[in-house]
């Protein structure tokens, strides 16, 4: 679910608003229906393991419909029949919007045996404004049904208020960095620079911040916009730098590149465990997976170098020469297996 990053909720849901009405009035999109969330629940058969996927369609609503999602949604567990449950749509009439929601098993569908589900709700939010709405919804839901052990994420986070970080640790809330963007390329630069100002800059993606409070980190790409490859994404948050630029360059001659926000490097042991263990966690899956450990599923990559013997402008280059899932190597495939 993306939400507005802007700093201000009130300018950002007006906007929104405007927005939804011009396109109405063009033929753009239907009169009254400006976004749909649907939330579908995918069954494992074997684990029983439920993941939760939410999207806004449209795009018009998203801070509104984001928000009324996370208060109703995100820390209660919902019982319901069946794999799949269809919140309706938001709506906008008359400068109104509502998110009309299921409030009873017989509007699930009646798929089959109920049975009570634990959901993962993933929220993207980019400004300081999007994320504060966030954790504002957090903390509300969690007053109103009580504190569960559910670890919603917050993606993205290229903003973070000081005001707000501590509010990670103290909601249960994930901290999902795409750290490959933590660099003073020419997004941040020519695009970013001129419309948040450089205070905001100089706190873009705090990484380290989040750290220090004790929240969870987890790492993600925004694949297919961004670089599938998590290694691109660690050597970034250890320099904070271009991670192609810097391939040919001594240790000791790094500081010729620009670097964005120093004191939120973060080291190489942090972000492993932003990609293996603390994901893991972040999906309910720490008892299974995520480290190597009796009992534990052999889900594992073999490298070319360790990690920690070499240059940190070195990382991105390091090779996957195999891939173990469940025990089995699906990389390289066998040629029988081909």
């Amino acid at each position: 679910m993306h939400v507005a990053g802007g700093h201000s909720w009130s300018e950002q849901l007006a906007r929104c608003l405007r927005l939804c009405r011009a396109a109405a009035n063009r033929g753009l999109g239907p009169p009254k229906r400006a976004a749909e969330v649907r939330i579908a629940c995918i069954a494992d058969a074997n684990q029983e393991r439920l993941a939760a996927a939410a999207s806004v369609a449209g795009g018009f609503l998203q801070p509104h419909a984001a928000w009324l999602v996370a208060c109703w949604w995100l820390l209660r567990e919902v019982e319901l029949a069946g794999l799949a449950l269809h919140i309706s749509h938001a709506c906008c009439e008359e400068g109104r919007t509502t998110l009309h929601l299921p409030t009873s098993k017989a509007d699930t569908g009646g798929l089959g045996k109920s049975r009570t589900l634990r959901c993962i709700c993933h929220i993207t939010a980019l400004g300081d404004g999007g994320v504060r709405s966030i954790l504002d919804a957090l903390e509300f839901a969690q007053q109103t049904h009580g504190p569960k052990d559910l670890r919603p994420s917050i993606s993205h986070l290229q903003l973070i208020h000081p005001d707000d970080q501590h509010r990670f640790a103290a909601l249960g809330a994930v901290a999902n960095f795409q750290a490959l963007w933590a660099l003073p390329d020419e997004w941040i630069i020519n695009l970013n620079l001129p419309v948040v100002g450089i205070d905001r800059v100089h706190r873009m993606y705090p990484i380290a911040s989040i750290v220090a409070t004790g929240a969870m980190i987890v790492g993600g790409s925004d694949w297919s916009v961004s670089s599938l490859n998590p290694l691109d994404a660690i050597e970034v948050a250890v320099l904070r730098q271009d991670w192609l630029a810097n391939d040919d360059l001594p240790t000791d001659q790094l500081n010729q590149l620009d670097v964005l926000n120093r004191s939120e490097r973060v080291s190489l042991d942090t972000m492993l465990r932003a990609y293996t263990i603390n994901a893991a966690w972040a999906m309910h899956q720490d008892q299974e997976t995520g480290s190597l450990a009796a009992g534990k599923l052999a889900d594992l990559v073999v490298l070319s170098e360790d990690l920690f013997a070499i240059p940190p402008q070195r990382i991105s280059t390091v090779r996957v020469e195999h891939t173990f899932v469940d025990g089995e190597q699906v990389y390289p495939i066998a040629a029988g297996a081909r």
